[in-house]
């Protein structure tokens, strides 16, 4: 089975551009020989090692670096419950294992204080994890360019492996923004739709990776304002990170302890004031504004 491509060499050499950083500078402060450097530019495959520490020096997580070199992964990235895998068509999975909880633990999120979000990231990394549970597998080789690049980030590392989680997170991470079909997003990772300012804002805003960041990686610059507070965007990734690994039942109990920390929005309060998540019996529930 053929993995999705990338131009990691193309990769690398926009984002030192965007960094300013040449092959001397990036050698030593990620103590590489720059001999090192200049292989991985004539197309040498990038050890686990060099992306850990190439990651921080270009500004991405060792993880997403990882993923976007197509560094094998030492274990399976476990995935919880049914998800189905990329079928022989191209067809990203539904999930519908923990990505539904996952998504919708992240709407109730965005609501919420950074303390309590912080909360939720360490009620995730508590749970215990089954390393025989079935796990989220990474595209094929039809998958080509930087949409396959955006969307198997967000499948394997922010745990929303399906197209529908894909377009609720965006919805809500990007304040609707962008709001994308289940076939457009298959399209995006199978490079039929191209890619746009738009797009790489949105994902950079779900990601939370700097959109000029993610604008080298994938070659198209995002709109020049971010679509969502760094910060608030830093926050979310850290709580989706945590995630990893959880299987449905360990998902559907960290989106009812999201939901605990909802309270009752009163019937004359001004939006500017609280943020309305869902309605129960024709009352919402939701937080005030920090």
């Amino acid at each position: 089975m053929t993995a999705v491509g990338t131009d990691f060499p193309g990769v690398l050499r926009r984002l030192m551009t965007h960094r300013r950083v040449g092959i001397d500078e990036l050698a030593e402060r990620a103590g590489l020989p720059a001999a090192a450097v200049r292989a991985l530019l004539d197309g040498a495959p990038p050890s686990a090692r060099q992306a850990d520490v190439l990651a921080p020096v270009l500004g991405l997580h060792s993880d997403d670096l990882r993923v976007i070199a197509r560094v094998p992964e030492p274990e399976p990235v476990a995935a919880s419950g049914p998800e189905p895998s990329v079928g022989p068509v191209g067809h990203v999975g539904t999930g519908r294992g923990t990505g539904r909880d996952v998504a919708w633990t992240l709407r109730v999120a965005l609501a919420l204080s950074a303390e309590q979000r912080a909360h939720l990231t360490r009620f995730a990394a508590r749970q215990s994890r089954d390393r025989s549970a079935p796990r989220v597998e990474r595209l094929r080789g039809d998958h080509e360019g930087g949409g396959a690049v955006l969307v198997e980030l967000v499948r394997l590392n922010r745990c929303l492996p399906g197209p529908m989680q894909i377009n609720w997170a965006l919805v809500h991470m990007t304040e609707g923004r962008v709001g994308l079909s289940a076939p457009t997003v298959v399209g995006i990772a199978r490079g039929t739709v191209p890619l746009t300012p738009r797009l790489v804002s949105g994902f950079a805003a779900l990601l939370g990776i700097d959109p000029g960041v993610l604008g080298a990686i994938v070659g198209v610059a995002p709109d020049p304002e971010p679509y969502l507070d760094p910060r608030l965007s830093a926050e979310i990734t850290l709580l989706l990170r945590a995630c990893r690994g959880l299987t449905p039942p360990q998902a559907e109990l960290l989106r009812r302890e999201a939901e605990s920390m909802l309270v009752p929005v009163p019937a004359d309060a001004d939006p500017a004031w609280w943020r309305r998540v869902f309605s129960v019996g024709g009352r919402w529930l939701g937080a005030p504004r920090g």
